[in-house]
């Protein structure tokens, strides 16, 4: 029976480690160096501009005296009401807000936490623009993005699209929740699902 070495996911005939891996866990050990813990915030679907203002201000401040190492957004960071596919309403916000929103929102987090690296991974909410622009204007996928309109490169901002979802942070593996199977207590993360379907 075939499977995956449960260290570098090589295929396996037999057991749960492949050969490589077996002879570098007999291989004698280096001197462990003590790294220092790294202090990470996720933050997942604030859904700005629709956010809790008094919740936004309180991890504000959470974020000054905390001082994180890593912010990690972890998706909807944007509603983006003003590109979804559903039915327009009168009121609805128009996409120059909710780019204006957002920008003043990373600005916020930039200003609390002035030395944290910024990951933003993109979420369903985030997709709404790409998919609007393949059913509405084709021809500006890649000039109109969230990364661009958010001035990510002002606010020191690192972009993963969905699909390269997870990243990885020490043992922890983070992407955003609409990537998860359904099926109530047995939910599958999609990239699971692939690995099983190459077996």
């Amino acid at each position: 029976m075939t499977g995956l070495c449960m260290i570098c996911e090589k295929v396996v005939s037999s057991g749960d480690r492949c050969t490589d891996c077996i002879k570098r866990s007999r291989e004698p050990r280096a001197t462990v160096t003590q790294v220092k813990p790294q202090k990470i915030v996720l933050l997942f679907d604030p859904h700005i501009p629709e956010h809790d203002r008094k919740l936004w201000y309180a991890l504000l401040a959470f974020l000054r005296d905390f001082r994180p190492d890593e912010i990690i957004i972890g998706g909807d960071f944007l509603e983006l009401v003003s590109c979804s596919m559903h039915s327009w309403s009168e009121g609805q916000t128009q996409f120059e807000q909710d780019m204006k929103a957002g920008r003043i929102a990373l600005r916020s987090l930039r200003k609390a936490a002035p030395n944290a690296r910024i990951t933003y991974l993109e979420g369903n909410h985030e997709t709404r623009l790409t998919r609007f622009l393949m059913e509405k204007a084709p021809n500006m996928i890649g000039s109109l993005t969230i990364p661009l309109q958010l001035s990510f490169a002002e606010f020191g901002v690192t972009w993963v699209p969905e699909g390269k979802q997870p990243i990885s942070r020490g043992t922890l593996d983070i992407l955003h929740g609409h990537q998860l199977g359904s099926g109530g207590a047995g939910l599958l993360p999609k990239y699971h699902t692939a690995k099983a379907d190459r077996k």
